[in-house]
């Protein structure tokens, strides 16, 4: 029996310790950050950086989260320069590196402008700080590190996609 085509493929275990790496990053900065005694010079930096990236006037929603910094935002702020290093990491290595291979079951061309613009979309509305977006102006709780996590695996793995689609396109 042939094997359908598709532009859905499975995904290698590098990708998925990638598109997952948020998870681990986040629990891990939470972690190291109570009990190292690390809070400090984390919320510190966390200040300093989003002082500095909000004064350039990025549109960025990092600029919104309510003053004072707390831990909670460094934790969450250290898993977006995560995301940030994951994000060029699996973008080079699916799109441009010369060891990565056609997935079996991928079809050329089947993503279309749509589902592409989607995927990059997803993956943008993170870029600018989207998975602090509920918790604009208020302070960030702990369920909000939930929705973090998802948020930037899901944006990572829709980066795969839309690298996958833009290397095979025909």
């Amino acid at each position: 029996m042939a094997q359908a085509k598709s532009k859905m493929t499975p995904l290698l275990r590098w990708e998925w310790m990638v598109g997952l790496s948020p998870v681990v990053a986040t629990i891990l900065a939470y972690l190291a950050l109570t009990n190292l005694s690390l809070a400090g010079q984390a919320v510190g930096f966390t200040a300093g950086f989003l002082d500095g990236l909000c004064a350039a006037g990025l549109p960025a929603f990092w600029c919104r989260v309510s003053k004072p910094v707390t831990l909670l935002t460094a934790v969450q702020f250290l898993a977006f320069l995560w995301f940030i290093l994951a994000s060029a990491y699996m973008f080079w290595r699916v799109r441009f590196a010369p060891s990565y291979q056609k997935p079996p079951a991928y079809s050329p061309g089947s993503a279309s402008l749509f589902e592409m613009a989607s995927w990059g979309g997803i993956w943008l509305f993170m870029l600018i700080g989207g998975q602090i977006f509920p918790y604009r102006g208020v302070p960030l709780a702990e369920p909000s590190l939930l929705f973090a996590m998802l948020g930037l695996s899901l944006a990572l793995l829709s980066l795969r996609m839309l690298a996958v689609a833009l290397r095979f396109r025909t």
